[in-house]
This record gives structure tokens, C-alpha cells and sequence, in this order.
């Protein structure tokens, strides 16, 4: 493989780029840099190294995927809701911290 190198151009959101630099630079890596890298995987593993769907948000941008813990997570306090008929009975459940403590006279 030869060692000649080529200009690579490409259009991108400013933010989008303000955001990445800014997130590069703290692990030490140029925008050039990662670009190589991420080219080397398109390489390793013969086509884009993470999923990729058609699903856009109102900016334009694909939405993030959460993983397995964040979707429990996420699914956990909504379970709990669905097990009471009313907002009231759902917030009838809350028990408070102050809870239990004794009372002072006044």
C-alpha cells in the first residue's frame, strides 16, 4: 500500500464540527486524524462500523439509539405509572423522606 496521502473535502453542519473538534481535542485526536480512523474501520470491517437508520429528528440529525440499561431505565418509571388508574393514586404513592421521622410539637 503506498504512503501518498489525498485531500479529502467535505460539507458539514458548523455545529456539528464546533461540537466534534471540541470533544476531539480533549482526548487529543485532529478532525484529520479521526477521519483516518474512521475510514480504517469502514475498511476493517468492510462497511459503516454501526447501525444506520432512516429515522430522523426535527433538526435533521439521526436520533441516538439508547442501549439496553438506558432503555430500562427509561421504561422502569413508566411501568410503575401504568400500575395506578389516576395521577393522584400514582402520586399518593410517592412516599416522602420526611417520612416517618417524628413530629415536633408546636
Amino acid at each position: 500500500m503506498s504512503n501518498t496521502t489525498v485531500m479529502f473535502r467535505a460539507r458539514i453542519d458548523k455545529r456539528r464540527v464546533a461540537n466534534a473538534e471540541r470533544i476531539l481535542s480533549k482526548i487529543g485526536v485532529t478532525p484529520g486524524q479521526f477521519v483516518g480512523m474512521a475510514f480504517a474501520q469502514v475498511e476493517l470491517k468492510n462497511g459503516i462500523p454501526f447501525p444506520v437508520t432512516a429515522l430522523e429528528t426535527d433538526d435533521g440529525f439521526l436520533p441516538h439509539q439508547p442501549n439496553a440499561v438506558t432503555t430500562a431505565a427509561i421504561n422502569e418509571p413508566l411501568a410503575a405509572l401504568r400500575r395506578h388508574a389516576t395521577v393522584a393514586s400514582a402520586l399518593g404513592s410517592i412516599t416522602p423522606r420526611a417520612q416517618g421521622r417524628s413530629k415536633k410539637s408546636v
